[in-house]
């Protein structure tokens, strides 16, 4: 019976078909669920489910099944509207920068700026195509590039197609772990729904899977996908939590049911291969049925939906650090074995690695200067200047290698020094902790420090005695 289409009950088996989108990190297959025609004509579900949660795979880098590399996504930067390219961590414009372009001697100089060497090849070999010559080519020294104010994405999520795609992802599910119920008779309502030929409401937003009930997710950032039998109520269903963050619920529809059971299956997204990309569990009750959805639609869920939006973008920022800071600590701690100006030194060189954390750490300052002054500016004109000085330490240049103006790349060396020579000193007398390095770099005792540094020169040039800085992130 599994080697039957679940849609039109034909002969599948054609191709091995991802249970769960390789776009989304799928890496499961089985080629019992769908056959060659309806496979092709369900593709463009996964198209749109794709393209709706495009930004998800970028900032966690999930890579295709089928693929040596996670795709890009392109976002904007709200200030400049220059295009950057993402990719987990790594940011970089997404287009060959123009620095300088004039002509000399009969010649055409540009100076240029190349996020990488694929970049600068892909760009050569695109201008000798159109019948140019490049020649006297001259390398310039690594620029490392920041970023000042977040970058614009937009989300777009559900929708009548996007929910049809949810259905699809939990019908697949179904079909792979309950074959038999899949292929039931009762169930084409909700197939009808989901091949676009069917009316109904059998998918919408539903956030009740996460509740004490059912284990946390084995995956920090993992898809989970629950599947329900409720004998008592005569009803398949499903949960789709996508991201341990988006969730729907799934009315299949009425089925004949001998015994309740529950599957839940976590995903791992981020896993290269299987074994480790999945974690089946089974339970012998139905733990979380959906229930009905109202008529019309109700928007109720679009808070909760931006509180876990905020949460996946948190969990993003400390899964890079985790990451990274380790390194950043290890490097540190083993440079105390230098002397004096040596030490100092070599700390100065680890924290010129790291310009958009310093950036970032600049960029708080001068909100949390704003936010903390907000009701003193209309009654103190000095407030308004001393944020606009702030503004202008961490401001974009679209035309710099860098991505910054003279002045922020003068505020970050600034910031750079300060810090280097606090850290030096700490290093003198024992290890940093990696917590310890947190708070010098993502706030804390360093916000306390950049936040002196940056206001300490706008103090003295608006004549401000330096006593007055006090707790400069503080209210008056």
């Amino acid at each position: 019976m599994k080697s039957t289409c679940i849609l039109c009950r034909n002969p599948a088996g054609h191709s091995r078909e991802h249970v769960l989108p390789a776009a989304l990190g799928g890496r499961r297959k089985d080629k019992g669920i769908y056959c060659a025609t309806h496979n092709g004509e369900l593709s463009p579900l996964v198209s749109v489910l794709a393209a709706q949660l495009e930004v998800f795979n970028a900032f966690l880098a999930v890579r295709p099944d089928r693929s040596k590399e996670a795709r890009r996504l392109e976002v904007e930067h709200q200030a400049t509207g220059e295009n950057y390219s993402l990719s987990g961590a790594d940011l970089r414009f997404a287009k060959p920068k123009v620095l300088r372009d004039v002509m000399a001697n009969g010649q055409r100089e540009m100076t240029m700026a190349f996020s990488d060497e694929r970049q600068w090849q892909e760009w050569l070999e695109a201008v000798r195509k159109q019948g140019f010559q490049v020649s006297s080519i001259k390398m310039g020294q690594p620029l490392q590039h920041a970023v000042t104010v977040p970058l614009k994405v937009e989300l777009k999520l559900g929708g009548p197609v996007g929910l049809r795609s949810v259905g699809y992802v939990a019908l697949s599910h179904l079909a792979h772990y309950f074959p038999a119920v899949a292929r039931d008779a009762a169930l084409d309502a909700f197939k009808e729904y989901v091949l676009g030929d069917g009316a109904g409401r059998f998918v919408g937003w539903d956030f009740s899977a996460e509740s004490d009930k059912l284990p946390p997710n084995t995956y920090q950032f993992g898809h989970r996908i629950v599947l329900g039998l409720d004998a008592d109520r005569g009803q398949a269903y499903a949960h789709v939590i996508l991201f341990s963050t988006l969730a729907w619920g799934v009315r299949f529809g009425a089925a004949a049911i001998a015994e309740s059971e529950t599957k839940v299956i976590d995903i791992n997204p981020l896993a290269d291969y299987a074994p480790d990309d999945v974690t089946v569990r089974d339970f012998p009750s139905s733990l979380v049925p959906v229930e009905s959805f109202p008529e019309p639609p109700t928007y109720d869920y679009i808070p909760e939906g931006q509180v876990r939006i905020s949460r996946f973008l948190r969990g993003v920022e400390e899964l890079r650090w985790n990451a990274g800071g380790p390194v950043i600590v290890a490097e540190l701690n083993a440079a105390r074995s230098l002397n004096g100006a040596e030490l100092e030194s070599q700390v100065r060189r680890i924290l010129a690695g790291q310009d958009q954390l310093l950036l970032n750490l600049m960029t708080f300052v001068a909100d949390e200067f704003a936010s903390a002054h907000a009701a003193q500016a209309a009654e103190n004109p000095l407030i308004p200047v001393i944020e606009a000085a702030l503004r202008a330490m961490t401001a974009a240049d679209s035309q710099s290698g860098t991505g910054l103006t003279t002045e922020s790349r003068a505020g970050v060396a600034l910031v750079r020094e300060v810090l280097a020579f606090h850290i030096s000193q700490e290093l003198r007398v024992r290890d940093l902790g990696l917590d310890e390095l947190r708070q010098l770099l993502k706030g804390g005792v360093g916000a306390a420090l950049v936040a002196q540094a940056m206001l300490a020169p706008v103090f003295e040039q608006l004549g401000i005695p330096l006593s007055e800085l006090g707790s400069p992130l503080a209210p008056a």
